[in-house]
């Protein structure tokens, strides 16, 4: 049976993951808010003593133990989903958050919450599943949000591999952030974690097996998502969009600059991103006033969801 702490925890993450779905908040602050909330209740709320170690009852409870999936335990299967939102310390919390807020909010504004949110998650099962595989009845516990915030770095490396944004780079105790294609900052992140894995994976503590699953499975669910639905922005072909079917939603003199230096600069791919970036930051639907972004080829996306048709 699980404590009362574990189902107000349960209840927190559904509440989190129904908000980011239906759109009443950003999925990245949904997310990142529920791993807030759970650490504090995780850190302040009831401890038990196990083989004479202090052990926080939502670790035990909500992490997930490797004896439960092997055996095919119902509670395992809620652990898949419900380890993702619990953390060992705050250091580990705060890592998990900054790199998922520097990567994730950009990814969530371009591909939009519903398949960011099933990025997420579908990424953080493969990362738990490849860690519980590749230690086969190791009875281990896990926790933590790292496979899927590994996810979502290599969805979006290889959606908008080229793409250059301000991303964090860990320097010994510290994050530092750079600018760079977020190519080459995603295949700095596996370059890390197998030499981690490499090197300190024997000592135990940390599951880099997650983090590299979540990392590929990131990177297969974005192909096929791309291959199903394309990109808002597709950039395996030339942008041939004629300013003139945007121009309804330039409704500031800032939205209506980039507009014209998008058709000034076709010829110049990062000149051109630049403003098209800077145009979607305050595009609105003239009819509701709510933002928009780009949808698939030949529609944009309101904030409510509504898909309009420019084409």
């Amino acid at each position: 049976m699980l404590s009362v702490v574990s189902w107000i925890a349960l209840a927190v993450i559904l509440a989190a993951l129904v908000l980011a779905w239906t759109g009443r908040f950003l999925a990245v602050g949904s997310l990142a808010v529920a791993n807030l909330v759970i650490y504090v209740m995780t850190d302040f709320g009831p401890h038990v003593t196990v083989g004479g170690t202090d052990a926080a009852v939502l670790h035990l409870e909500l992490g997930l133990w490797g004896d439960n999936l092997y055996h095919a335990r119902p509670m395992g299967f809620v652990q898949l989903v419900s380890s993702m939102f619990i953390h060992a310390d705050f250091f580990h919390l705060f890592g998990n958050l900054i790199v998922l807020l520097a990567f994730a909010l950009p990814f969530e504004e371009r591909i939009g919450r519903r398949p960011f949110l099933l990025m997420y998650l579908g990424a953080g099962l493969i990362g738990a599943l490849a860690q519980v595989g590749t230690h086969w009845g190791d009875p281990m516990l896990m926790m933590g949000a790292s496979g899927a915030v590994f996810g979502i770095i290599g969805a979006f490396a290889a959606a908008y591999p080229r793409l250059v944004v301000p991303l964090p780079l860990p320097l010994v105790f510290i994050m530092v952030f750079v600018r760079m294609r977020v190519i080459i900052a995603a295949l700095i992140f596996a370059v890390l974690q197998f030499l981690l894995l490499t090197w300190l994976d024997p000592l135990g503590g940390t599951a880099y097996m997650a983090h590299i699953g979540g990392l590929v499975g990131g990177i297969v669910l974005s192909l096929a998502y791309i291959r199903v639905r394309g990109l808002p922005q597709d950039r395996r072909r030339p942008v041939v969009l004629s300013v003139s079917t945007l121009a309804a939603f330039a409704q500031d003199p800032g939205t209506r600059q980039a507009l014209e230096q998008m058709e000034k600069n076709r010829d110049a791919p990062e000149v051109f991103q630049a403003w098209w970036e800077r145009f979607w930051q305050s595009a609105r639907d003239p009819e509701t006033g709510q933002r928009v972004r780009p949808g698939p080829p030949g529609k944009v996306v309101r904030e409510d969801g509504t898909v309009l048709d420019i084409a």
